[in-house]
């Protein structure tokens, strides 16, 4: 329903007793220490949101939790009962809320989406290709994201801005509202409204890829889109 990567985590952390910073809680709770290396595939690169934090404090609550699905196409009618069971419970205190500090614990970033970018510019140079990083941080809806990225690629094409030949490289975590009962995930869903953007027109491609290798509902990591 074009829940963005923050909101879904939010619901995640208030249904797992892991997530949300829990998992470090109990470490602690037992005299332990926790430090996290975090390789991060989400805007922003905010440890809480990487893999909804399971050893970061986590700023959100059961009642956000519940508004993000109030709010979202009517998700709370749909979701099964005993997820509105628990969140109702930790609403009214039932249940106790995801910790918002936490000590003994250190969590590092060591790699991010911009790493990934950085790296495929560094492999294009080292082909003599021309990159461009766009950003890190791309959101939006998957297909509209795709068309975006089809002008830029068009502008390219037949104005040279703003290269004139190489690779635009951007990376980030559009969103997708689903509306049927297709295949894929959000990297086809831009892939798709690339295409459509670029029919008929060479000289001109797409390469869109999920890093965690696995695109929506789909074995595949992505996909190429062309003129064709």
């Amino acid at each position: 329903m074009g829940a963005t990567i923050h909101e879904i985590n939010t619901v995640r952390k208030h249904l797992s007793m892991t997530k949300g910073g829990r998992l470090a809680k109990e470490v602690i709770k037992r005299g332990g220490r926790v430090i996290t290396l975090i390789v991060s595939d989400v805007p922003g690169d905010d440890p809480a949101t990487v893999a909804s934090g399971p050893t970061v404090p986590d700023p959100t609550t059961y009642k956000d939790a519940i508004t993000i699905l109030r709010n979202r196409g009517g998700l709370w009618d749909k979701v099964p009962s005993t997820v509105r069971e628990v969140l109702e419970q930790g609403l009214k205190g039932m249940v106790e809320e995801t910790p918002k500090e936490l000590v003994n614990t250190w969590n590092y970033v060591i790699a991010s989406n911009m790493d990934v970018l950085t790296d495929l510019a560094n492999y294009a140079k080292s082909l003599g290709m021309e990159s461009l990083i766009l950003t890190s941080r791309m959101d939006g809806e998957a297909r509209e994201v795709g068309r975006y990225l089809a002008s830029i690629a068009l502008e390219a094409r037949f104005r040279g801005v703003p290269i004139r030949r190489g690779l635009i490289l951007s990376g980030g975590e559009p969103t997708v509202t689903v509306v049927g009962n297709g295949r894929g995930g959000r990297t086809t869903e831009m892939c798709v409204g690339f295409a459509l953007s670029v029919r008929g027109i060479d000289g001109v491609s797409m390469i869109s890829m999920a890093t965690d290798g696995i695109d929506g509902n789909m074995d595949a990591a992505g996909c190429v889109a062309d003129g064709t």
